[in-house]
């Protein structure tokens, strides 16, 4: 768990900023015991325009433990009833690595339950191309 403090301004687009401090903590065992522990902190930005008919979110994130940037757009239109059809692009890395995605996405809602099922392709600096996919809910509190 991250404590997080962050702000959260509602408009015609829901704009979010946050931030937090990260503790990690290792306990090596082998020949000599080590115990280290290790601390960084990250911040993430979040637009979001919520309409039933049309929806789109822009995410990004970043580690400054380890530089990594993680990033997401996403947008989906109401095909019929609860029932709506998108698409995502996707950047992550740090100067290790990096990996780009592009995908379609199904949504379903059943309120207060938003069920999405996501297909696409994405490729990696070190020349991996493939298939990704998943399975995402969505429940507001």
């Amino acid at each position: 768990m991250t404590p997080t403090v962050g702000y959260q301004w509602t408009g015609p687009v829901t704009l979010s900023v946050s931030a937090g401090v990260t503790r990690e903590y290792k306990d090596e065992t082998g020949a000599i015991e080590d115990e280290s522990t290790s601390t960084g902190g990250f911040a993430q930005l979040g637009a979001f325009y919520w309409k039933p008919e049309l929806c789109g979110e822009i995410l990004a994130s970043y580690s400054m433990k380890t530089q990594f940037v993680w990033s997401r757009l996403r947008a989906r239109h109401r095909v019929i009833g609860p029932f709506s059809l998108g698409g995502e692009f996707f950047r992550m890395g740090n100067k290790d690595f990096d990996a780009t995605g592009i995908g379609i996405l199904a949504e379903h809602r059943w309120r207060p339950i938003t069920a999405t099922i996501k297909l696409g392709a994405n490729s990696t600096s070190s020349n991996d191309r493939g298939v990704y996919g998943g399975l995402e809910f969505y429940v507001p509190f």
